[in-house]
């Protein structure tokens, strides 16, 4: 849809393998009628004896350049299987015959795969360029080896292979490279149709639209594709009024692609029109012409001789490059105003899924959205202008909602089950009735409300603390491997509370007794310094280091304080040290009745602030730059996203001592089951995800097993250290938090 795809015009080099020529016009077509295109300029069809000759004709374009040679052109037919097909002759001759409606259709690249979408025949799909598409449907039908892979058109030449295994009736296809012709030729020759596509190609962003009913004359969807390009046209319009309803201003559009202190700008075509259709000046505009992209390279002396009063700045695409030159942002105004936007467009960031790259190219009225909110961000009245609903938006709460419900109810069901069952088993129905205060049986009673229940308690509330704390010190640190553990949080906290045991004991009988009355505000206070300090310092070197690095120094800092833990309980062990020395096992046994409000208050205001600092630490993610850009003080920021991991880890370390991998595995499935890596969203899945594995953990610990007793960490690590494993060898997982 935007200029970054200008290089899919080179698809107009396959127009070599259909005409047999390199820039000769064919011969005109004699008789018809041309059936009317609205906007595109890039092909014509013209209707004839019952069928369809289409014909094609761009410029091939470099990205960021010019055209390179003349026109390229191709012809095809497209002839109803219901009739005999003319022969390719005299004017026909060397075109592409395509039997319609075609059943089984092959594409090489995202906007294709859109198109496909649109008019609703993705069940014909039998080959596509890779497994990174906005679909979900399609994505998991080619990792389930339904769809074959050709190869994305954006970076290599089709795999033939895979194209003739997949026996389509059509190739839509998309080149990158004029090399990639003879592939092309190669492909005509095992008697595969090739349909070049020009989307990109077109003047106008609504040329880009005219295409799905281009295709819709291919798949026998004509009716489907008059009511999408409608629909695209009738927002399109309301966009345009809307926009044109409020003041001018002006916008720059440009990335920085760092090789050579280069800028692009986008200044002319399709592009600059949304721009202008938003009612804003194109900031170092330029003539539209064909033979040009829609943005040039420019350098940074450029973009600050003609870009610094633009009233808003858009960075193009998430393949920008960091600008970190403070003094030379501040020049501009769009930057000093907190107007800086970044079109993002990505989905489902585990999926690699760019919606900006794939629907974007076929729905200009979502980009002109966007960049109508980006330039006029309030109306006349105050109140934000409203967005046209989107695929996939109104299905997230839905997605969240019905997950969430579904965790409540395993966590209550698990719950029963481990007040029910262990080492003494108890009816159900009595263990229900115990709960109630209505059972007739006094030991069954007092197992389950005196042991097992505040052990259940203890479970959930640890469990969908280190749960929620894993989300924002993911978030906060933008690190898939960050969790209480990896960073040396939980250790931090053990020895903050070993160093409160010692003191005691060193302090004498009467500081031992204090802590022993007082032992849950002083243990929960001492973990919360110790868990404070050691977030602190992961979060002043986070800034220096990588990802993996940063694991790795995290790991030696809480070995460190474990190896300091050690030796502090060591020496206060008479003063009542042993009583924390079994911390390394962790476990949510220990947890007396009368603890629990120490262990329950300060998760809840950790869960408050979480959900309070949710919406701003969801664009940190994006980046420093971008969060800025929306007014958020990043400074305070952390240190609220950093008071919540604190309230929400110390008492957990200070009950249950250092319970792991809970905070490192729940957010992935968490934003696996929410669809999103936004915060919020991921907070309740998070916490009942968390309280879930924790209460798993437990029942498998306190199941009948003899007179074997099992670790709660090494249940847990059996469980989480494969996740860690498969982060790290999957590096994809790992980039895109750097």
């Amino acid at each position: 849809m935007l200029g970054l795809h200008r290089r899919s015009v080179l698809a107009g080099t396959l127009a070599l393998a259909a005409c047999g020529r390199t820039a000769g016009a064919p011969a005109e077509v004699a008789g018809g009628r041309e059936i009317p295109m609205a906007h595109a300029k890039t092909f014509k069809v013209r209707e004839r004896d019952g069928y369809r000759i289409v014909d094609v004709e761009a410029s091939v374009v470099a990205w960021g350049g010019s055209a390179g040679g003349p026109p390229q052109r191709a012809r095809l037919v497209l002839v109803p299987k219901t009739m005999t097909a003319p022969p390719l002759t005299g004017d026909l001759a060397g075109a592409t015959l395509i039997r319609t409606p075609v059943a089984r259709i092959a594409v090489n690249d995202q906007p294709q795969e859109a198109i496909i979408r649109a008019l609703g025949v993705t069940s014909q799909l039998v080959a596509v360029g890779g497994h990174n598409s906005y679909d979900d449907g399609i994505r998991a039908r080619v990792k389930s080896g339904q769809l074959q892979q050709v190869g994305y058109g954006w970076h290599q030449p089709p795999t033939l292979d895979a194209l003739v295994a997949a026996r389509p009736d059509v190739f839509i296809a998309r080149m990158a490279d004029l090399t990639h012709t003879q592939h092309m030729e190669r492909v005509k020759a095992l008697g595969i149709p090739v349909v070049p596509t020009f989307i990109d190609a077109e003047p106008h962003y609504m040329g880009r639209v005219d295409w799905v009913r281009l295709v819709g004359l291919m798949t026998g969807r004509e009716r489907e594709a008059d009511a999408f390009v409608a629909e695209v046209t009738r927002e399109v319009d309301r966009w345009k009024a809307l926009a044109a309803a409020q003041p001018k201003r002006s916008m720059l559009w440009a990335w920085y692609l760092s090789a050579g202190d280069r800028w692009s700008v986008t200044q002319r075509n399709g592009d600059a029109a949304l721009i202008r259709d938003a009612n804003a000046e194109v900031v170092m505009g330029a003539p539209d012409d064909p033979e040009l992209d829609a943005f040039s390279r420019l350098s940074t002396e450029q973009l600050l001789q003609g870009g610094t009063d633009a009233d808003c700045w858009m960075i193009r695409d998430p393949l920008s490059n960091p600008f970190t030159n403070r003094t030379v942002l501040e020049r501009f105004k769009a930057y000093r105003e907190g107007a800086v936007y970044w079109q993002h467009g990505l989905k489902n960031p585990n999926a690699d899924c760019w919606e900006i790259w794939e629907m974007g190219s076929i729905r200009p009225d979502w980009v002109l959205a966007d960049v109508a909110k980006m330039v006029h961000p309030r109306s006349a009245t105050g109140r934000c202008a409203t967005t046209p609903s989107r695929p996939g938006r109104a299905a997230m709460p839905v997605r969240v909602t019905t997950s969430s419900l579904l965790l409540f109810a395993a966590l209550a069901a698990l719950s029963l089950y481990v007040l029910a069952y262990g080492q003494i088993a108890i009816p159900l129905g009595e263990a229900v009735a115990a709960l109630t205060g209505s059972g007739s049986d006094a030991l069954s009673a007092q197992i389950v409300r005196e042991i097992r229940l505040p052990r259940v308690m203890a479970a959930v509330l640890a469990g969908g603390a280190l749960g929620v704390g894993g989300v924002l010190m993911q978030a906060l640190f933008r690190n898939p491997v960050a969790d209480g553990w990896s960073l040396g949080l939980l250790a931090g906290g053990q020895l903050g509370v070993a160093l409160t045991v010692t003191a005691a004991a060193f302090a004498g009988p009467a500081a031992v007794s204090f802590l022993t009355v007082f032992a849950g505000p002083s243990i929960t206070l001492a973990a919360a310094g110790g868990v404070a300090l050691a977030a602190a310092t992961m979060l002043m070197l986070g800034r220096r280091l990588g990802a993996i690095t940063l694991l790795v120094v995290g790991l030696m800092l809480g070995f460190t304080a474990q190896g300091l833990t050690s030796v502090l309980l060591h020496f206060a062990a008479r003063a009542g040290g042993r009583i924390y020395g079994g911390w390394s096992d962790a476990s949510f046994a220990g947890v007396q009745p009368q603890n629990l409000p120490w262990l329950a208050v300060p998760i809840v205001l950790g869960l408050v602030l979480a959900v309070a600092t949710a919406k701003p630490l969801s664009s940190l993610l994006l980046g420093e730059n971008y969060a800025q850009s929306l007014g958020v003080r990043v400074g305070a920021l952390r240190r609220l996203a950093l008071t919540a991991t604190v309230l929400l880890v110390a008492p957990v370390v200070a009950f249950c001592g250092p319970v792991s991998f809970i905070g490192l595995i729940v957010p992935h499935f968490a934003r696996a089951l929410a669809g999103s890596a936004r915060i919020l969203p991921l907070i309740p899945i998070a916490a009942l995800g968390g309280a879930l594995l924790a209460l798993a953990g437990d029942a498998i610990v306190h199941a009948p097993w003899e007179q074997h007793f099992l670790h709660l960490n090494a249940i847990l690590a059996i469980v989480g250290a494969p996740v860690v494993i498969l982060l790290l060898v999957f590096s994809p997982a790992l980039r895109g938090w750097r």
